[in-house]
């Protein structure tokens, strides 16, 4: 398989970027920060898509550590080529799995394909993420080597010839999830439930045959319980038959007490009876008359308030009339007279006054040139503006400017017309005409005017002695006082009408309602209306006392009737505690309640116990198939663990067919590395390495750092040709030969041309010593 070309949307800090790969060899060399380990992570998730994940350190969340920094679409496409067939994979991401996508075009057709899935990487390298990550993906930071579930599955599955890889990784898992479901820590899982059941099945059975002894003895703790509760009731009956001649005795003195209460309250209602009758002198009530003459006394006193208000109105209008016009007889049409008299005078004083000036100066109207041009011009300005701003938004620039410079020019002529025909129009002359005095004229309106201020101040004079400057007001509010003086004149009048009206009505209803009083014998002191709720309360007394009394009298007859007193005796009950009594009927009954509990309780247990050993027998038929079934699920535990023994040894024997070939590559690899230099490594199924010095076998990590990239470096190369014997893949280095020597890194550089002659290398660094 190899990568033919990638473009990057947005990926980290990459954006818009494109490279086209070579077939065998593909070295980038670019400054630390350019984005090259960003490079390696985006070819990654093309094939295996963003982990998702809830954890906040960026180191921790690739997601959100590549999310773009300038924004936008978050993703890209690869372009690549396997099985002779070329296809572009897209994916682009979301902040959160779910809103990722993911296509596959087919470049042959132009088509979507179906050929993989979004799990295309697992699909095409058989590998997942992690093994991905420790087999083709060789990083800057520590290169991680084990071997996971993952490679082993399939090195295994190699060496089988099968094609399911995870057909041990399945059949393990099964096993251990059902040795799981069977047995658990802390004493649990199928068997321990299993046994937990036998257990509780055991003790009811125990529990049932013990407790059919006990039958016997509740037997006997009820013919205990009946004796007491009889002894108890007998003794009970002789305190309730007490408490009742106690009961009877008080009934009788209550019920003489209570027709002696009856009588006296009989007597107390005669009595008031007839104190009403006595208010009401014999006259029956008709409600109707008496809501009609309250209802009349209402309507008077609302009379005498008016007529109240109406006497109150004369006087004030009498002092407002009193005055001004009393003494001074005047009409309006008179007023209006002496102010057109006002009006000529004011007029002749006007005309003197022109008449008396030497020189008169008249200015002729000037006149003002017309603005058309100027509205004219500022419409055709308006209209450039619109115009030049329609052009914009059409991104036509040019036009606009034009539009815009014609507004300009346009607006400084309407500007400069207006303001010229201002000026013309403030500094033009006026014209100045002489006029001769004419002085007959001036005497004849001169002696008109004092004989017209004579007569005028005649007559306001009547009305004030003050000076008054501003006569027309004067006369005008003369003029108002007088229609003011006529009205309440009118007013008062009619108020003299209506108060006479009234005080006969008054007078009228005033003896209809005395007379009604005086039929009854009613308090002086009272007020009327106190009055009519005397008549009003007397007569509801008097009826509800005569009804109560009917009552009373009836309530007597028939309580004498039900209860025949005379034949009863009372006896003498002085020295009887009836408290005393009713407690111990209260305790007696409660031990009596007690012991008929306890009786109830008894029976219930021995109804229970007979009803339990009814099911003895289904409880031993279900103990012996809970054994059984026990000893099935211990007996399949036993099974299932020599399975899953017997699965590891052939796993086991089946990893150490792939140790050779693994070996064997990695020495190659260490050979062509270190040259004279190289040591023959040792090599587990868990692709840990080991050395060999003066005799003792001794861990990687007693290498110097940079030999243990070495060693890393070539496991990684020798699991690839083990991983991939037929479709080759690309390999990613992103530059793991930092902690090299120059030496070392010389003959690294070689490793990788001649391991590019199989593989597709795509390498990063960062420096030229490394190139």
């Amino acid at each position: 398989m190899k990568i033919l070309k990638c473009h990057i949307e947005n990926f980290g800090k990459l954006q818009n970027f494109d490279y086209e790969f070579n077939s065998s060899f593909n070295e980038i060399i670019e400054d630390n920060g350019w984005g090259k380990t960003t490079f390696s992570v985006f070819i990654k998730a093309m094939f295996y898509g963003m982990p998702a994940t809830t954890k906040h350190k960026l180191n921790e969340n690739e997601r959100k550590k590549y999310n773009p920094w300038q924004g936008g679409n978050y993703g890209g496409n690869i372009e690549f080529e396997v099985d002779g067939e070329e296809y572009r994979l897209e994916r682009f991401f979301g902040s959160k799995e779910s809103e990722d996508t993911f296509s596959l075009i087919d470049l042959k057709t132009g088509k979507p394909s179906k050929k993989y899935s979004n799990n295309i990487g697992v699909e095409l390298f058989d590998l997942d993420a992690e093994a991905y990550e420790r087999s083709t993906y060789i990083p800057q930071k520590e290169i991680v080597t084990g071997i996971n579930d993952k490679i082993s599955s399939k090195l295994i599955n190699m060496i089988q010839g099968t094609n399911n890889p995870e057909s041990y990784e399945n059949a393990t898992n099964s096993i251990k999830e059902r040795m799981t479901e069977l047995k658990k820590r802390g004493n649990q899982g199928l068997i321990a439930e299993s046994k937990s059941e036998m257990t509780r099945i055991s003790e009811e059975i125990d529990s049932l045959k013990k407790s059919a002894d006990d039958i016997d003895l509740f037997q006997k703790k009820v013919s205990n319980e009946n004796e007491c509760i009889l002894d108890l009731e007998k003794s009970k009956d002789v305190i309730s038959n007490q408490i009742k001649a106690y009961s009877k005795n008080q009934k009788i003195i209550a019920n003489r007490n209570y027709i002696s209460e009856m009588e006296q309250k009989i007597g107390e209602l005669k009595t008031k009876i007839d104190k009403n009758m006595k208010i009401l002198n014999g006259n029956k009530i008709d409600n109707e008359k008496l809501k009609t003459i309250q209802s009349k006394e209402n309507i008077n006193e609302s009379n005498i308030k008016r007529l109240e208000s109406l006497k109150e109105e004369k006087k004030k209008i009498s002092k407002e009339i009193s005055g001004l016009f009393e003494n001074n007889k005047t009409n309006k049409e008179e007023i209006v007279s002496y102010i057109d008299k006002v009006n000529e005078s004011n007029k002749l004083m006007g005309e003197l006054n022109l008449l008396k000036q030497p020189k008169e100066i008249y200015t002729l109207p000037k006149k003002e040139k017309s603005n058309k041009p100027v509205l004219i011009s500022f419409i055709i300005a308006l209209f450039m503006l619109v115009l030049g701003v329609i052009f914009i938004s059409l991104n036509k620039v040019i036009i606009s400017v034009i539009l815009f410079i014609m507004f300009v020019l346009c607006s400084g002529i309407s500007g400069f017309i207006y303001f010229k025909n201002y000026i013309e129009l403030k500094t033009s002359s006026p014209i100045i005409i002489n006029k001769n005095n004419n002085e007959d004229e001036v005497n004849q309106k001169t002696e008109k005017l004092n004989l017209l201020d004579k007569s005028i101040n005649e007559y306001i004079s009547k009305f004030t002695s003050d000076i008054v400057n501003d006569r027309i007001k004067f006369l005008y509010d003369l003029k108002l006082n007088l229609e003011k003086y006529e009205y309440n004149l009118e007013k008062q009048k009619s108020n003299d009408e209506e108060i006479e009206k009234l005080t006969k009505t008054i007078d009228s209803l005033e003896k209809e309602i005395n007379n009604y009083l005086n039929k009854f014998i009613l308090d002086k002191e009272l007020s009327k209306e106190e009055k009519f709720t005397q008549i009003k309360t007397t007569f509801i007394t008097l009826e509800n006392s005569e009804e109560e009394l009917t009552k009373t009298v009836k309530s007597l007859s028939d309580f004498r009737k039900e209860n025949s007193l005379e034949d009863e005796n009372v006896v003498d009950v002085e020295n009887v505690d009836i408290d005393k009594l009713q407690n111990q009927e209260k305790m007696l009954q409660a031990e009596i309640d007690r012991h008929r509990e306890e009786k109830v309780k008894l029976t219930k247990n021995i109804d229970n116990i007979r009803n339990q050993l009814s099911v003895l027998d289904d409880y031993e038929e279900k103990l012996e198939e809970v054994e059984t079934k026990t000893l099935e699920l211990e007996e399949e535990y036993k099974i299932l663990d020599l399975t899953n023994k017997y699965l590891e040894k052939a796993n086991d024997n089946l990893s150490s067919k792939y140790l050779n070939p693994m070996k064997n590559s990695l020495n190659k690899y260490m050979k062509l590395l270190l040259k004279d230099k190289y040591q023959e490594l040792n090599l587990d199924t868990n692709l840990n390495v080991s050395f060999e010095t003066y005799g003792k076998s001794r861990e990687l990590y007693y290498l110097s750092k940079g030999m243990q990239e070495v060693v890393d470096v070539c496991i990684r190369f020798s699991l690839i040709d083990v991983l991939f014997a037929k479709e080759k893949p690309f390999i990613i280095l992103d530059d793991p030969f930092v902690n090299m020597d120059k030496y070392k890194i010389e003959n690294a550089v070689k490793l990788i041309k001649d391991v590019s002659k199989t593989y597709q290398i795509i390498y990063l660094i960062c420096h030229d010593s490394r190139k």
